[in-house]
């Protein structure tokens, strides 16, 4: 259909509100409540623009478009409607932005400049609430709170874990925790750059450095193989932030908390910040110049007295695919095999039929199109924590998922079956076949980590590869390590090539 904005023509979809053709189009609507990812309210009011056929301005975030609609985001009446919207917002904001770490990035900031007066007619005391402890890692500054909503909403909706609510109505409105510290989901952080008015802060960046002195840098989570995008943000050359940087095809807006305050390690005093080196048991600082060298000697010493298969060597799978594919060029040049990233293993007969390397078996935006999805042995709230947004999406589109572990533990999407049982019980459990399963049906099998601890993992591979053939699934697998797919792919296994 065609919609005009500002008498441009535009073409929208039914069913599609203004808000969203403006955005598609790149034109300007102000808005606090509205997120893309999140439940339309239409509560701060902010977005009204005025519209033929209405007396009154009108919210674009919940506002469908129809045929020949004519929007205008410039018009007289949608200034006025936004500045009086603005002011009223305004009246109980304290002036905090010279403290305010929100200062510099607030979208109250931003819009309050564009669009709002530059006095108010309030003259009277502004109220003020008490802030309370709801997280560790998340401070509070609700005097700022514009009741938005988005956190309480994310909580319900994205993160499926209900933490803070809104109580009271009126001038009495705060959202609260129902217990101290009662944030602590993996993805409560998401709260923090959801909040457009500094209210929700990180704590653990409180007034380390002003938005405008930090240095952006791209990079990918290292805690986890799902590879959610991040910025990092550096003042005088030391992390002090992460954010998550928008990828619709991984984590959406999305990181885990682990991704956003795990950088913190870095700088941990446990951490051994230079190369040492064992000398009669001591440790001793090493010239880094001479790491290569001292190496190669060592290696060449050792064959020169023994043999090549006496030399072993680990390297983990959060290294990256650079220094993998370094490590195993120089124990190729010396014909030494025993190079391997699978430090958690105590059984590898079955890498010798493993695929040339474990990846998901689809894309992420393609879990809603499987009618089944089968777990094993993976707590994806814990494990994977952005992944649990995508089974939440997948779950509200019809796919039915089961569950097969270990040990007891929940999830924060429904399942349609979990079975706590032992290994060699689902293993039993693969060979029997499983109820309701209709090989007719589009099928997903995602073999997590744990499988790959156990002493008899092989025979487990085999069972979910019989049992795949029998529906006609796919297989695919997460790693316990974020670059565990390039140890594969990079020949970091014993007696594999580069892509074999």
């Amino acid at each position: 259909m065609k919609v005009y904005i500002d008498d441009n023509e535009y073409s929208a979809s039914e069913g599609e509100t203004i808000i969203q053709v403006a955005d598609r189009n790149n034109i300007h609507i102000p808005r606090f409540c509205y997120h893309k990812h999140l439940s339309v309210v239409a509560s701060c009011r902010m977005c009204l623009v005025e519209i033929d056929k209405a007396k009154q301005a009108q919210p674009a975030c919940s506002t469908l478009v129809y045929e020949d609609m004519h929007v205008n985001t410039k018009s007289q009446k949608t200034k006025d409607a936004q500045k009086s919207t603005m002011e009223f917002l305004l009246i109980n904001h304290p002036l905090d932005c010279p403290i305010c770490d929100q200062a510099g990035e607030c979208e109250l900031q931003d819009v309050s400049l564009q669009h709002g007066e530059s006095k108010s007619n309030y003259l009277q005391f502004k109220r003020v609430v008490v802030d309370e402890e709801i997280s560790p890692l998340i401070s509070t500054e609700m005097t700022r709170c514009i009741h938005c909503s988005r956190c309480v909403r994310f909580g319900e909706e994205v993160a499926h874990e209900k933490e803070l609510g809104l109580l009271h109505r009126g001038e009495n409105m705060e959202i609260r925790s129902a217990i101290i510290n009662g944030v602590n989901s993996e993805l409560s952080g998401n709260m923090i750059d959801l909040c457009p008015v500094g209210a929700l802060n990180n704590k653990p960046y409180s007034y380390k450095a002003r938005t405008w002195d930090l240095k952006q840098h791209i990079g990918i989570s290292p805690h986890d193989c799902i590879g959610s995008n991040i910025f990092y943000h550096t003042y005088n050359n030391k992390i002090v932030r992460a954010i998550p940087r928008d990828n619709p095809d991984i984590n959406q807006t999305w990181i885990a908390d682990r991704d956003r305050f795990g950088f913190e390690g870095i700088y941990s005093d446990d951490r051994c910040k230079r190369i040492m080196k064992r000398v009669n048991g001591i440790l001793e600082d090493f010239d880094e110049d001479m790491l290569i060298d001292e190496i190669n000697n060592s290696i060449r010493d050792h064959i020169k007295n023994n043999s090549n298969e006496d030399i072993g060597c680990f390297i983990s799978g959060q290294t990256s695919s650079e220094e993998m594919f370094l490590i195993k060029k120089l124990f190729k040049n010396y014909e030494i095999e025993n190079l391997d990233h699978r430090t958690n293993e105590i059984e590898f007969e079955y890498d010798h039929n493993f695929p040339i390397m474990p990846y998901l078996g689809c894309n992420l935006n393609e879990l809603s199109d499987y009618d089944n999805i089968f777990l094993f042995g993976v707590n994806i709230k814990s494990e994977y924590p952005v992944l649990s947004i995508r089974f939440n999406e997948a779950v509200k589109s019809g796919t039915k998922i089961y569950s097969f572990h270990f040990s007891p533990y929940q999830e924060v999407f429904p399942l349609e079956k979990s079975y706590c049982i032992s290994p060699k019980e689902i293993i039993n459990k693969l060979k029997t076949g499983i109820n309701g399963v209709d090989r007719t049906q589009k099928n997903l099998l995602i073999v997590g980590p744990s499988i790959s601890y156990l002493p008899y993992q092989t025979l487990f591979h085999s069972a979910i590869g019989e049992f795949s053939k029998e529906i006609k699934g796919n297989v695919g697998y997460l790693t316990d390590y974020c670059n565990s797919t390039s140890g594969w792919l990079l020949g970091n296994v014993p007696n594999r090539e580069i892509g074999e």
